[in-house]
C-alpha cells in the first residue's frame, strides 16, 4: 500500500525542490509531522517492532528541517541497529546524530546524550561513551547524573583515576535528587576502588 504524505509536508518539499525559501509555517508543519513519527517510532520500539520503528525514524529524518529532531531520529535508528546487533550501522547513525545534539535544548540534549552513552556501551565502546558524556559535562559541569554515569563507565573500563574523580564529585554532592540506591552504588564503587588501589600500592 503506497505511503500517504500530509499536504503541508508535500507543499514544503515542493517549495524546497523549486528552490523557494520555506516559510516558517511549512517548516513547522514538517517538524510537527517528524515529531509525531518519532513518537510512533519510540512506541513501536517499546512494543518490540524494530522494523516498523526504523521506518518511522527514517521518515522523520527525511521530513524534518530541525537539526535536533534529525539527531533524535538518527539516535532512534542507532538504537534499532544496536538492539538488532548491527554495530556498524549503529555506530554510523550515532556519529551522524552527535553533531545535531548541540541544537537541542539543555534537557533534550541531556536525555539524548545519556541515550548515546548507553548505546556506545552496548557497542562496547567505553571511550566513545565517556567522550559524549564529557562533552555534555563541559556545558553542564555540575550535573550529578553526568558525573555518576562517567564514574560507572570508568569503573567498568578499569579507569580508576577517572572513576575516583567522578565519585568524589558524586559523594560530595548535596543535590536533593540523590536516591539511597544511587548512593549505595557510589559507595560500592568507592570501597572496591580502595581495595584495588590497596592491592597495587
Amino acid at each position: 500500500m503506497p505511503r500517504s504524505f500530509p499536504i503541508p509536508f508535500i507543499l514544503a518539499i515542493s517549495l524546497f525542490l523549486q528552490g523557494t525559501p520555506l516559510t516558517s509555517e511549512a517548516q513547522d508543519a514538517a517538524s510537527i509531522e517528524a515529531a509525531s513519527m518519532l513518537d510512533r517510532g519510540d512506541s513501536l520500539l517499546i512494543l518490540g517492532k524494530p522494523v516498523a520503528a526504523l521506518s518511522m525514524y527514517r521518515g522523520a529524518e527525511e521530513r524534518s528541517f530541525d537539526p535536533c529532531l534529525i539527531a533524535r531520529a538518527r539516535m532512534g535508528i542507532a538504537q534499532v541497529h544496536a538492539e538488532s546487533h548491527n554495530p556498524e550501522q549503529a555506530s554510523s547513525a550515532l556519529n551522524l546524530a552527535s553533531s545535531g545534539l548541540l541544537a537541542c535544548s539543555a534537557s533534550d540534549r541531556l536525555d539524548l546524550t545519556l541515550l548515546a552513552a548507553d548505546l556506545w556501551m552496548e557497542l562496547q565502546q567505553e571511550e566513545r561513551a565517556t567522550a559524549v558524556l564529557r562533552r555534555e559535562l563541559q556545558m553542564q559541569p555540575d550535573h550529578l547524573t553526568l558525573h555518576s554515569r562517567i564514574a560507572k563507565i570508568a569503573f567498568i573500563a578499569g579507569d580508576w583515576t577517572r572513576c575516583r574523580e567522578a565519585l568524589d564529585f558524586c559523594l560530595a554532592s548535596t543535590e536533593g535528587t540523590t536516591t539511597p540506591d544511587l548512593q549505595a552504588e557510589w559507595l560500592s564503587y568507592f570501597i572496591q576502588l580502595n581495595i584495588i588501589e590497596g592491592q597495587h600500592s
